[in-house]
């Protein structure tokens, strides 16, 4: 168990922090991000050889704006972890989507701690803000029961849940 996994694990146990309900015959596991078959792979190359990977947001005018990088360490200080949930038949495709998913949510900035983003009220206050996200390896829920199963659908019992943990800084251009 890598330490993505049993952040998670002890995350999820602690309801302070989530109301994400998982059963106790539930299946962890952890998805190396090297061994993740992502679509997005050639991307994400770079983050397993050290790299970072840069992160840009596109204004109205066209212009690219370097808006925060994504970095992988496994063994980072996690602030907190983005989920992906479904309800399925069991069929692997839907938790390589679930992986995509995430990473689309850093990479196009849908995701932050919220209580570390500072007060931005334009455009040009943006641009004194970079955000740096480290994520570590994917951490896969596999759940089976007659609970996810609906009347219309009742062979869909499977539910899979994919967590990405993330630490989250906000970096303040000006200081610079």
């Amino acid at each position: 168990m890598g330490s993505s996994l049993d952040w998670c694990k002890e995350r999820v146990r602690e309801k302070e922090f989530t109301n994400l309900d998982v059963l106790d015959n539930a299946n962890w596991s952890e998805i190396k991000l090297e061994n993740s078959i992502v679509r997005h792979k050639k991307y994400l190359q770079a983050l397993f050889e050290g790299d970072k990977f840069s992160i840009y947001l596109e204004l109205e005018d066209g212009e690219k704006v370097k808006a925060g990088e994504l970095i992988y360490d496994p063994e980072a200080e996690f602030d907190y972890f983005a989920t992906e949930r479904c309800r399925c038949d069991g069929t692997l495709l839907f938790a390589v989507e679930q992986q995509e998913k995430l990473i689309y949510k850093i990479i196009s900035l849908q995701t932050v701690c919220a209580p570390k983003v500072p007060q931005i009220d334009s455009i040009e206050q943006m641009r004194n803000y970079y955000f740096k996200y480290t994520i570590g390896d994917f951490v896969f829920i596999d759940e089976y029961s007659e609970l996810f199963a609906t009347e219309e659908k009742p062979w869909m019992r499977g539910r899979f849940t994919t967590l990405l943990p993330i630490k989250f800084e906000v970096v303040d251009l000006t200081d610079y």
